[in-house]
């Protein structure tokens, strides 16, 4: 078979976190349950990637951070192999969660189950190396990066690889080097928000541009849309994969998992496929027939929403409006009090007579050289109250 005609089927899903329930299930190996009628759809492929959205550890050193830090049993390295899942993404947000000893153990574990892993390493260089994988004759590069929260990694500092475009444009030049195609997968977004933001977009239609044959994207804990960009798709929204959490509520979760079709290299379909994720950890499940035309349309509007740039701005607009007094209330240091100031007539007077210091507050996180010392200085000043 000539190098034009090799097929290869990938499975994506979005992010995997394997603990409460689903840990139970593992440590009692029990790992049929959490795939119950999934497991045959994911298996039915070449190669199959998850996002491991917590560090597999038994270590109790958290380092401080803003949010929950998560982390299951090692022994769940072997739920997520029964599950055929034969790479984990480790760029996010959460995979650092117990510190370099936490990310050690997790490539540990999964060492030992025969899964390999990407987006993760001991400084920057290791974290941003594609890894290749060969299946019937192709090789595929996974450039895996995450938006810099908490964890990312840095010259001489373990974590994940923080997202970059120029670095990001040399690493897919690199897997186009080394194997005939190119994914990209991004951790980022809004949580609880399907929809991209239009800075997102013009990232991951640059990983088209510079020869990426798909990028997927997750974080977001919801469906997202898809766009063709030049014959690449985008998938802006990969939703949780199996991911127990309790303010999510008593209803089962809506999700998908993406069957790309490579064709010598290059995306020539991708089919979505529905399921559940049942709100009482115990797993996941099909969606019925019934249900997945209501879940189809729904996605069909997210993608057509997609297609009009005023549409993404108005969304992204509104969602401004919803968040934005927090993120106020953040750079601005606001406790409880001041949080519902920022709400009153009157707070927005002062913060009239406040211009100047707001202007400048502005500059530092818009101007790059400025925030670049601003993020020096507040990481120096951490370290030194350690």
């Amino acid at each position: 078979m000539s190098q034009s005609e090799r097929t290869l089927r990938v499975l994506v899903t979005g992010d995997y976190c394997p603990h409460l329930t689903s840990e139970k299930l593992c440590l009692d190996g029990r790992f049929d349950v959490l795939y119950s009628d999934m497991l045959p759809t994911l298996h039915d492929k070449d190669l199959s990637i998850t996002n491991l959205e917590c560090p597999l550890t038994a270590s109790a050193e958290a380092p401080p951070k803003v949010g929950p830090s998560l982390k299951a049993h090692p022994k769940c390295a072997e739920g997520i192999r029964f599950g055929g899942f034969d790479v984990v993404t480790l760029a996010n947000n959460h995979v650092m969660d117990y510190g370099y000893k936490g990310l050690r153990d997790t490539i540990a574990a999964l060492n030992a189950a025969g899964v390999k892993s990407v987006g993760a390493g001991s400084e920057i260089e290791s974290a941003s190396a594609p890894l290749v994988v060969e299946r019937n004759g192709s090789s595929v590069a996974i450039v895996n990066m995450c938006e810099s929260e908490f964890g990312t990694a840095a010259d001489g500092r373990p974590g994940a690889n923080p997202l970059d475009p120029m670095r990001a444009f040399y690493k897919v030049r690199e897997g186009l080097r080394s194997a005939e195609t190119v994914l990209v997968i991004l951790h980022g977004g809004h949580e609880d928000y399907p929809y991209p933001s239009p800075r997102l977009i013009r990232t991951c239609r640059y990983m088209a541009d510079i020869g990426a044959a798909a990028v997927f994207v997750h974080h977001s804990h919801c469906a997202g849309g898809v766009e063709n960009w030049h014959n690449v798709p985008i998938f802006y929204g990969m939703g949780d994969f199996l991911f127990e959490w309790p303010r999510f509520g008593t209803g089962r979760r809506e999700s998908f998992v993406v069957r790309l079709t490579l064709v010598g290299g290059k995306a020539r379909s991708a089919t979505v496929i529905p399921y559940y994720q049942e709100s009482e950890g115990a797993g996941i499940c099909a969606m019925p027939d019934q249900e997945k035309r209501p879940f189809m349309e729904r996605m069909e509007q997210l993608n057509e929403t997609l297609k009009n740039a005023h549409l993404v701005s108005a969304r992204f607009d509104a969602l401004v409006d919803k968040r934005g007094e927090d993120s106020l209330a953040a750079l601005m240091m606001l406790g409880r009090f001041g949080r519902a100031m920022l709400r009153s007539k009157l707070f927005a007077k002062a913060a009239r007579s406040r211009t100047t210091a707001l202007l400048r507050l502005l500059n530092t996180i818009r101007c790059e050289s400025h925030r670049d010392i601003a993020i020096a200085s507040i990481e120096r000043f951490l370290a030194k109250g350690k």
